[in-house]
């Protein structure tokens, strides 16, 4: 007898309520607790920033805005929905990043763009290596910068592209596909690399650094965002890292971590590989990163999630993949976690997540 899509059966549920219901009441326990401890310490923390006028972007803003600081507009159609890890609505990484339930901003790439300065009749040539999704190469082109964009998954570039309003824009990026860029490198030079979110996923890193230092003008810059490793989700991404090279498997999709060093240790590969570290910032706190969603998102992605997505397999439900997760760290809390890591940023910056850099090649 053929039972009805999205019924179960009661041995079923037993054994999914029986996998998950423990672990959610830990979950739960430990969430009460970390409420308790810190919720008083978070809320007069907030207070004392904003009596003294220091309260960041992300507790004056509310909700995010899409153009946020760029005027940009960006046109949404339901192939948007297709596009692997789109961020075509979010603000460019030049300025911030809407992630972890914050509105984080940043001024250490914009001040370096302000720095760019280049002949009138010379335009700014500049390569976004690792696209994506196009957000940093259509701001880039809004100023008017000549982009090369490339991505391993030239699909996503395309689905990507159709998402925005290039009316209005005299330059428009050009789409490369990775691998064929790489072999073809005749004459190519750049005023402006970006790297955003990229380095942490190539398997030849030293060649792939390399090419890009060979890449830049004399006076040209890097901008790049890599992870920090001392962080919960890159031991997270490390063990999975390892789990596969035990088992031989080499995933060159793009998509896992596969580089893990902490900020001290990037500032020496940089430096070792013909760069001068302009500028370093750290971006993504440690309370909010760490002590918040990583503490109850790895063990979650780690033995809830599977539980999850395969309870809603069964029932035919359709579950978005980390979305459980997200419940043990909304907005409002965020917001005041942010506000202590802002406070005490100078005393754990060591531990955030993100590493900002600004990078010129050597004399």
């Amino acid at each position: 007898m053929n039972r009805p899509r999205g019924r179960l059966s009661t041995g079923t549920r037993l054994l999914v309520l029986s996998a998950f219901i423990p672990t959610l009441a830990v979950a739960l326990a430990l969430w009460i607790l970390m409420l308790c401890l810190f919720i008083i310490p978070l809320f007069i923390v907030y207070l004392i920033r904003r009596h003294s006028g220091k309260l960041s972007y992300n507790s004056k803003a509310g909700r995010p805005d899409p153009g946020d600081a760029c005027n940009l507009y960006v046109q949404h159609d339901e192939g948007a929905s297709n596009i692997p890890f789109d961020r075509t609505n979010d603000v460019s990484k030049i300025i911030g990043c809407n992630t972890r339930n914050v509105q984080y901003r940043w001024d250490v790439f914009d001040k370096a763009l302000n720095k760019l300065t280049l002949p009138p009749e010379k335009p700014v040539k500049a390569l976004d290596f690792g696209a994506g999704c196009l957000r940093e190469s259509y701001h880039l082109a809004s100023l008017g910068i000549h982009v090369d964009a490339v991505d391993l998954d030239v699909e996503q570039l395309k689905l990507s592209y159709d998402q925005y309003d290039w009316s209005s824009l005299k330059s428009k990026p050009v789409m490369h596909d990775a691998r064929e860029w790489r072999s073809n490198q005749s004459g190519r030079e750049y005023d402006l690399i970006l790297a955003f979110d990229v380095l942490e996923h190539v398997h030849a890193l030293d060649d792939t650094v390399e090419l890009l230092r060979d890449r830049l003008t004399a006076d040209g810059m890097m901008f790049v965002t890599v992870p920090n490793r001392v962080t919960l989700f890159e031991r997270y991404w490390r063990m999975e890292n390892n789990r596969r090279r035990r088992n031989g498997v080499m995933d060159t999709s793009g998509g896992p971590h596969v580089n893990f060093k902490t900020p001290r240790e990037w500032k020496r590969f940089f430096s070792g590989k013909g760069f001068v570290v302009d500028a370093h910032e750290m971006g993504i706190g440690f309370f909010v990163n760490d002590m918040w969603q990583g503490l109850f998102g790895v063990p979650i992605r780690l033995f809830q999630e599977p539980i999850v997505r395969k309870g809603a397999a069964l029932a035919g439900w359709n579950y978005k993949p980390r979305s459980f997760e997200t419940i043990f760290y909304p907005r409002w809390l965020m917001k005041y976690a942010n506000e202590l890591d802002e406070a005490l940023k100078s005393v754990l910056k060591e531990r955030w997540a993100w590493n900002l850099f600004v990078l010129r090649r050597e004399p």
